[in-house]
């Protein structure tokens, strides 16, 4: 019978044909399944516990290895993109900081005295308010009076309350057309800023979503990697049980190379934490 034959096509600019003995499995879950994230080319190899022979264990650590290798290839692509997202993010971050530096400005300098000016008129306004309302109470008794009953006195006290309730009441009045003009002033300067908090935001979803997925794509590599560094061990120990020295020391997975490429991809994703 013809062995079946696993082909991993242009990746990394080279063909691989992995030749594996497919073993069917007797209800375990110990396969490994892999799908490679930038090209979506999936590898299935076989459960190492249902290997008999150690050709079978050897072929499946070489094709283990291999998967490995090609999941590494693909970090430097990835990075790539990652550089290049970055430096698309740089306008987006520059106007960011405009922004941010506007916008505080704009509470220090214009909202905050607003703010206090406003208090300041509920105070004076909530005391115009009161006094005229002292006024009317006053005003209306006295006008209840029989006038043979008003006095002289009264009435020219009220005649001077009226004219100070009056006076309060126009610098009311004048305070409130001062603060409804600086009302105005800060809707316009906080529209100006809503559209360019509103520009960086938009400039920086491209970019933002770019390094989101490089992340997702790293993070799904470097479990794949630790997926296919634990089959190779299974296969080993597999090796051991028929009778063969289970050495891992030569393996892929033991090398200057890959430790750097992992120590790489942790970088990497240090780097993206934020996204």
């Amino acid at each position: 019978m013809k062995k079946p034959t696993l082909n991993i096509k242009n990746i990394s600019g080279f063909t691989l044909g992995l030749f594996l003995f497919f073993i069917p499995s007797k209800g375990s879950c110990q396969e490994l399944n892999i799908v490679a994230p930038n090209t979506n080319q999936s590898f299935k190899l076989p459960d190492p516990a249902a290997f008999t022979t150690v050709t079978q264990a050897k072929t499946n650590i070489s094709s283990a290895e291999d998967i490995g290798k090609l999941l590494v290839s693909a970090v430097g692509k990835i990075k790539e993109g990652v550089t290049a997202a970055q430096a698309d993010l740089a306008k987006p971050e520059a106007l960011k900081a405009s922004y941010t530096t506007a916008i505080t400005a704009f509470d220090k300098n214009d909202v905050e005295p607003y703010k206090k000016d406003l208090d300041n008129y509920n105070v004076a306004g909530k005391k115009y308010t009161d006094q005229l309302t002292k006024y009317n109470k006053a005003a209306q008794a006295n006008n209840a009076l029989p006038a043979n009953k008003r006095k002289a006195a009264a009435v020219a006290k009220l005649n001077r309350q009226r004219l100070q309730v009056d006076s309060m009441g126009k610098q009311v009045g004048i305070w409130k057309t001062g603060l409804d003009a600086a009302k105005a002033k800060l809707d316009i300067k906080n529209a100006a800023l809503n559209k360019q908090q509103q520009q960086y935001q938009a400039a920086e979803q491209g970019p933002i979503a770019k390094l989101k997925n490089a992340k997702e794509k790293l993070k799904t590599i470097s479990s794949q990697l630790t997926m296919c560094e634990g089959y190779v061990q299974k296969c080993h120990n597999t090796l051991s049980k028929l009778g063969e020295p289970a050495t891992t020391d030569n393996s892929y997975f033991t090398t200057p190379d890959y430790k750097k490429a992992l120590s790489d991809i942790n970088l990497q994703l240090v780097s993206l934490q934020f996204f």
